[in-house]
Protein backbone atom coordinates (compact mmCIF):
# COMPACT_ATOMS: atom_id res chain seq x y z
CA UNK A 1 0.00 0.00 0.00
CA UNK A 2 1.21 3.72 -0.75
CA UNK A 3 1.93 5.45 2.31
CA UNK A 4 3.64 8.82 2.94
CA UNK A 5 6.50 6.97 4.00
CA UNK A 6 7.24 6.39 0.28
CA UNK A 7 7.38 10.67 -0.17
CA UNK A 8 9.38 10.75 3.25
CA UNK A 9 12.34 8.12 1.71
CA UNK A 10 12.18 10.29 -1.45
CA UNK A 11 12.88 13.01 0.73
CA UNK A 12 15.99 11.30 2.53
CA UNK A 13 16.53 10.93 -1.67
CA UNK A 14 16.77 14.39 -1.68
CA UNK A 15 19.40 14.62 0.93
CA UNK A 16 21.43 11.95 -0.50
CA UNK A 17 21.64 13.35 -3.79
CA UNK A 18 22.69 16.81 -2.21
CA UNK A 19 25.40 15.22 -0.61
CA UNK A 20 27.13 13.22 -3.29
CA UNK A 21 26.62 15.53 -6.36
CA UNK A 22 27.54 18.46 -3.57
CA UNK A 23 31.03 19.20 -5.60
CA UNK A 24 29.06 19.58 -8.54
CA UNK A 25 26.53 21.61 -8.19
CA UNK A 26 27.07 25.92 -7.56
CA UNK A 27 26.52 27.08 -4.08
CA UNK A 28 23.36 28.44 -4.62
CA UNK A 29 21.56 25.12 -5.71
CA UNK A 30 23.63 23.03 -2.58
CA UNK A 31 21.63 25.86 -0.55
CA UNK A 32 18.28 24.97 -1.96
CA UNK A 33 18.82 21.06 -1.64
CA UNK A 34 19.55 21.86 1.92
CA UNK A 35 15.94 23.65 2.38
CA UNK A 36 13.83 21.57 0.63
CA UNK A 37 15.31 18.18 1.91
CA UNK A 38 14.27 19.60 5.31
CA UNK A 39 10.94 21.12 4.09
CA UNK A 40 10.09 17.59 2.42
CA UNK A 41 10.54 15.85 5.18
CA UNK A 42 9.46 17.90 7.74
CA UNK A 43 6.13 17.91 5.39
CA UNK A 44 5.59 14.54 4.58
CA UNK A 45 6.42 13.44 7.96
CA UNK A 46 2.56 13.85 8.82
CA UNK A 47 0.92 14.84 5.05
CA UNK A 48 -2.36 14.90 7.02
CA UNK A 49 -1.46 17.42 10.10
CA UNK A 50 0.56 19.45 7.71
CA UNK A 51 -1.56 20.17 5.07
CA UNK A 52 -2.85 23.39 6.20
CA UNK A 53 0.56 24.38 7.92
CA UNK A 54 3.30 26.77 7.06
CA UNK A 55 5.39 23.83 5.93
CA UNK A 56 2.96 23.00 3.41
CA UNK A 57 3.46 26.51 1.52
CA UNK A 58 7.13 26.55 2.11
CA UNK A 59 7.77 23.51 0.76
CA UNK A 60 5.45 24.15 -2.10
CA UNK A 61 7.40 27.47 -2.66
CA UNK A 62 11.00 25.43 -2.68
CA UNK A 63 9.57 23.16 -4.98
CA UNK A 64 8.64 25.83 -7.70
CA UNK A 65 11.85 27.63 -7.04
CA UNK A 66 13.88 24.42 -7.45
CA UNK A 67 12.47 23.57 -11.11
CA UNK A 68 12.36 26.77 -12.35
CA UNK A 69 16.22 27.27 -11.45
CA UNK A 70 17.31 23.89 -12.46
CA UNK A 71 15.26 24.41 -16.05
CA UNK A 72 17.21 28.04 -16.56
CA UNK A 73 20.25 26.68 -15.46
CA UNK A 74 19.98 23.52 -17.33
CA UNK A 75 19.14 25.75 -20.76
CA UNK A 76 21.40 28.41 -20.40
CA UNK A 77 24.30 27.43 -18.40
CA UNK A 78 24.92 23.85 -18.15
CA UNK A 79 23.56 21.88 -21.54
CA UNK A 80 25.33 18.81 -21.54
CA UNK A 81 22.52 15.54 -21.27
CA UNK A 82 19.66 18.82 -21.83
CA UNK A 83 17.44 15.92 -24.19
CA UNK A 84 17.08 13.54 -21.27
CA UNK A 85 16.90 16.01 -18.68
CA UNK A 86 13.81 17.56 -20.90
CA UNK A 87 12.55 14.33 -20.99
CA UNK A 88 12.96 13.71 -17.23
CA UNK A 89 11.44 16.89 -16.18
CA UNK A 90 8.53 17.17 -18.30
CA UNK A 91 7.47 13.09 -16.63
CA UNK A 92 8.14 14.68 -13.25
CA UNK A 93 5.92 17.82 -13.87
CA UNK A 94 3.17 15.89 -15.51
CA UNK A 95 3.18 13.73 -12.74
CA UNK A 96 3.08 16.34 -10.12
CA UNK A 97 -0.05 17.86 -12.23
CA UNK A 98 -1.94 14.61 -11.70
CA UNK A 99 -0.82 14.30 -8.09
CA UNK A 100 -2.38 18.03 -7.94
CA UNK A 101 -5.45 16.72 -9.57
CA UNK A 102 -5.99 13.83 -7.12
CA UNK A 103 -4.66 15.47 -3.86
CA UNK A 104 -8.18 18.10 -4.80
CA UNK A 105 -10.60 15.14 -5.10
CA UNK A 106 -8.97 13.12 -2.10
CA UNK A 107 -6.32 14.51 -0.11
CA UNK A 108 -3.62 11.73 0.38
CA UNK A 109 -5.47 9.30 -1.50
CA UNK A 110 -3.51 5.94 -3.24
CA UNK A 111 -3.51 8.31 -6.39
CA UNK A 112 -1.96 11.11 -4.87
CA UNK A 113 0.42 9.36 -3.65
CA UNK A 114 1.46 7.30 -5.67
CA UNK A 115 1.66 10.41 -8.67
CA UNK A 116 3.57 12.46 -5.94
CA UNK A 117 6.07 9.56 -5.24
CA UNK A 118 6.36 9.41 -9.08
CA UNK A 119 7.00 13.23 -9.15
CA UNK A 120 10.12 12.80 -6.39
CA UNK A 121 11.77 10.23 -8.52
CA UNK A 122 11.48 11.91 -11.95
CA UNK A 123 12.90 15.20 -10.04
CA UNK A 124 15.59 13.05 -8.41
CA UNK A 125 16.46 12.20 -11.41
CA UNK A 126 16.57 15.66 -13.24
CA UNK A 127 18.48 16.74 -10.86
CA UNK A 128 21.19 14.21 -11.17
CA UNK A 129 20.85 14.86 -15.08
CA UNK A 130 20.91 18.58 -14.62
CA UNK A 131 24.65 18.39 -12.81
CA UNK A 132 26.47 15.09 -14.87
Amino acid sequence: MITNKLLLFSGFCFGILHILILSSIPPYFSILLFFQTIATILFWSNPIENKNKPIHQIDGVLTKIHILSFILYKLFIYQNNLLLFSISTIIGLYFFYLSHINSSKKWCSKKHLLYHSFAHIFSIMSIYLAVI
